[in-house]
């Protein structure tokens, strides 16, 4: 069985953050404060910004992550992904770059949960990262706004493995 994860670092606070009555789990993992922590030989860029890591569940199926929350789309056609300018064709095939799948029936609740950490982070950022189990090197992409987030999600076009800064907003 194939685990996934879902990471976000909040950025800029320095505290729990509990969202109550939904179904998906919230989990604190640690504070991030430049020092890398668990994770910053893993993610290096990441773990130099100052936030709180946590991690997205389905209490159903805690013992692997985010697995029944989301899914990897493993058999979209490849030449159909549109990948960042700066991702190699080698990068593809090596680090498991497919397409994130929510749930619909989850897919309210993280759009909740998406826009609450925003929220909660005092200069209105999060960074957002879909892990499949396997180690891979680090791949960011810049600030873009949850509503493009969220079309590019419906798109299939949220890849598993590249982390997202994402920011409040719409861009006109």
């Amino acid at each position: 069985m194939v685990s996934y994860d879902i990471n976000v670092l909040v950025l800029g606070i320095k505290e729990n953050i509990v969202m109550p009555g939904t179904k998906l789990s919230i989990i604190e993992s640690e504070y991030a404060s430049n020092s890398g922590g668990r994770y910053g030989e893993m993610y290096p860029f990441m773990t130099m910004q100052e936030g709180t890591w946590v991690q997205l569940l389905n209490p159903a199926h805690t013992y692997s992550g985010a697995f029944g929350l989301c899914d990897g789309d493993f058999e979209y056609p490849k030449e159909r992904i549109k990948y960042p300018y700066w991702v190699t064709e080698t990068d593809v095939r090596k680090h498991d770059l497919v397409p994130l799948i929510i749930f619909d029936q989850y897919m309210d609740e993280f759009n909740s949960i998406i826009h609450y950490l925003i929220n909660k982070s005092p200069i209105g950022k999060i960074m957002f990262l879909s892990k499949l189990q396997a180690y891979n090197p680090e791949i960011v992409c810049g600030t873009i706004t949850t509503d493009n987030f969220f079309k590019l999600l419906a798109n299939r076009e949220i890849l598993f493995n590249i982390c997202y800064i994402l920011e409040k907003g719409v861009y006109t």
